[in-house]
């Protein structure tokens, strides 16, 4: 039986995803490659941009794309941390495209790379596996400030708000519901409306559940 042939790329990155080099590797990623990384070492990560897919694939049917100082980010564990809107662009292209590509990042470092493309609180608490992430940041938003200074305005910084999802408001998960119902009923802001839910039931639960009842 003929065995099916193993990408020189992907051979290249899962040897040194297992043994890391100090610098950048410089890589010529094919499409199956790239496919291959985006199924299998891409757990956790935002959904692509589509606006930037179809930039970049644009870029690469026309050969327009180069060898640029951009890497491909991969942590100790093996999983891709930047990058995966060149990946998806290379497949939706169908060409091959050269990358530096740098290994043995240390996966807690992910929240914080990418300056130029910061992680809001919802992709933060996506990555770290929680649902509806972006209605829970919303809503612990405005639970913190409820509990606060409701006048503030601030933005709360991403680790801030996954430190809250998993401390002060560990328990504020269950409201989300509460919220998405009443905003299709009426449209207000589902996170605003989980808040409210959350610190009515902090007062009077069954008067919250009958409020909810009646709303939604």
């Amino acid at each position: 039986m003929t065995q099916p042939v193993i990408p020189t790329a992907l051979s290249i990155i899962e040897q040194n995803i297992a043994s890391p080099p100090k610098t950048s590797v410089i890589v010529e990623i094919d499409p199956i490659t790239a496919e291959n990384i985006s199924s299998m070492r891409n757990n956790g990560n935002r959904p692509p941009k589509p606006n930037k897919v179809q930039q970049f694939s644009a870029d690469m049917s026309v050969n327009k794309w180069g060898l640029t100082g951009d890497t491909i980010k991969f942590a100790t564990d093996g999983r891709l941390l930047d990058g995966q809107n060149r990946l998806s662009s290379c497949v939706r292209s169908n060409k091959n495209f050269t990358t530096h590509v740098v290994f043995g990042i240390d996966p807690v470092l992910f929240g914080i790379m990418d300056i130029g493309k910061p992680r809001n609180p919802a992709d933060i608490l996506h990555i770290a596996g929680f649902k509806y992430a972006s209605n829970l940041a919303a809503a612990i938003r405005w639970a913190y400030l409820l509990d606060t200074d409701p006048y503030n305005r601030e933005t709360l910084q991403p680790d801030f708000v996954l430190g809250l999802a998993n401390k002060e408001y560990a328990d504020i998960e269950p409201f989300l519901k509460d919220g998405r119902d009443i905003n299709r009923q009426f449209a207000h802001p589902a996170g605003q409306i989980s808040a409210l839910c959350y610190k009515f039931s902090k007062s009077d639960e069954k008067k919250s559940k009958r409020l909810y009842q009646s709303l939604a």
